[in-house]
């Protein structure tokens, strides 16, 4: 999925399993940040959103290139 913020363009991996109890798992191995709903689309938007709120607080501490750049995002 690819991602635009603050100047920077992520491509981003998202991929959903569903678990025994019929609820879905999202997860973003990049950032390594995952999220749940009853619905793969909800889980996806869930983690769509948290992906971005994540990038926010960095972007907010003034760290968002040293965050990317530990999880070898940043070239």
């Amino acid at each position: 999925m690819p991602v635009s913020y603050d100047g920077h363009n992520l491509l981003l991996s998202f991929s959903s399993v569903e678990e025994a109890d019929g609820r879905f798992v999202s997860f973003c191995e990049e950032l390594g940040l995952a999220t749940c709903a009853g619905t793969r689309a909800g889980a996806e938007e869930r983690l769509a959103r948290t992906v971005r709120h994540v990038l926010e607080l960095a972007a907010e501490r003034g760290d968002l290139d040293a965050y990317l750049a530990g999880r070898g995002l940043l070239g």
